[in-house]
């Protein structure tokens, strides 16, 4: 019910403050269609994912053991996990006893270089390396210090992490430019694919790919 009366509030607030603005204008001096449905849908999808961020930040001792139960819990099965004994950090019943056997049994990683050997690993085929399966892509970095860092993605960073991150970014946006989707957009990301790793895994820039993905908006 929150979430349907905020919604609402942000309609009616943004129709009457669209009727004073003045139109943006194309090149050839056109006005821009308002674009209403591109706008309404990311306040819907974006609105919601916003709502949910200020609810979870207001409680952030809860909100952080629940998601280092849930990221545990999605990995307690894997090498990394077993020999991190995320089962025995999960038998915890407090969020100070989770804290504090993830402390003891994950110890912090100076380096990328830590992390290394298992990302090779799943590079080469590997599943149930660093989490369950496979990733579906590597990001990289351009090594200008080191040797390049290749950071595996799974699906559920790129719809969970990646993706809601860019709906409440759009939607933010939107509100304070609220005509930006009535003409073209140019979009300008990094490469989507610039190889492949030993399994055949592609390696590339997530925004990219995320692009490709989207399909066309017409």
């Amino acid at each position: 019910m929150q979430i349907y009366l905020y919604l609402c509030t942000r309609f009616v607030s943004w129709r009457s403050m669209a009727k004073k603005i003045k139109p943006y204008l194309d090149q050839e001096g056109r006005a821009l269609p308002y674009p209403w449905i591109i706008n309404i849908m990311l306040m819907l999808v974006g609105g919601a994912q916003t709502l949910r961020l200020r609810f979870w930040s207001r409680k952030p001792r809860h909100t952080a053991e629940k998601t280092l139960r849930d990221i545990l819990t999605i990995s307690r099965n894997t090498v990394y996990g077993n020999e991190h004994h995320f089962d025995r950090i999960l038998s915890a019943t407090s969020a100070e006893d989770l804290f504090r056997l993830y402390r003891l049994y994950v110890p912090v990683n100076e380096s990328f270089e830590t992390l290394r050997p298992y990302v090779e690993r799943h590079k080469n085929g590997e599943e149930d390396v660093l989490f369950p399966g496979k990733p579906v892509m590597y990001a990289t970095t351009s090594g200008t210090t080191s040797e390049p860092k290749w950071i595996p993605m799974t699906h559920k960073y790129l719809k969970d992490v990646y993706g809601k991150m860019s709906h409440i970014w759009a939607w933010n946006f939107v509100k304070h430019r609220d005509r930006v989707c009535g003409g073209h957009i140019f979009t300008t990301v990094g490469k989507e694919c610039e190889g492949y790793a030993p399994d055949g895994t592609l390696f590339g820039a997530v925004s990219g790919v995320l692009v490709r993905d989207r399909g066309t908006i017409r």
